[in-house]
């Protein structure tokens, strides 16, 4: 502020509202999208699944889950409880936030990924989900995560289901 030009006093603004905001078009972006699986991302895994000593049952499940293709995006946002404070003081200028939330997602799945060059959206499965998030906040980078299915949305395969599980850990 004006009397504090020099920055040598301690100064705090209240910027909750305007976080607020921020966090509904972060999530609204398209960066708040995954891709996984498909024949590129599962060369490399395949590969290093073989290296590992695995069951032929195990290691073709992991295949299967691994050429699913996952296009998963953030719906929305909502549930945003927490705040957010700009500090100035003497060291410069630091941001202190503490966010719990909830985002609605939305998945479509297509069980034989692009082996077929991407020219079939037969057999595509679709399914809505939720992820909370509690105490995400600036001073520490663990924050406690749980996830859903909504309107009974899960798919009906387990193969399906990890699939969506390996998306959520990368969205």
């Amino acid at each position: 502020s004006t009397w504090n030009a020099a920055g040598t006093t301690w100064e705090s603004r209240d910027c909750t509202k305007f976080a607020r905001e921020v966090l509904k078009q972060v999530f609204s972006s398209k960066a708040c999208s995954v891709t996984t699986g498909g024949m590129e991302e599962s060369r490399e895994s395949l590969t290093a699944a073989a290296s590992k000593d695995n069951d032929m049952e195990s290691m073709l499940g992991n295949l299967v889950t691994m050429l699913s293709k996952v296009d998963m995006c953030v719906v929305d946002v909502e549930d945003i409880d927490g705040s957010a404070t700009r500090v100035q003081k003497s060291s410069g200028i630091a941001h202190i936030f503490e966010w719990n939330f909830k985002v609605n997602w939305k998945a479509t799945i297509n069980p034989i990924g692009d082996i077929d060059g991407g020219s079939s959206s037969s057999g595509l499965v679709s399914a809505t989900g939720w992820l909370k998030v509690k105490e995400c906040s600036d001073h520490s980078p663990d924050f406690e995560t749980s996830w859903g299915y909504s309107n009974k949305s899960k798919p009906s395969e387990d193969l399906q289901a990890r699939a969506i599980q390996g998306a959520i850990q990368k969205l």
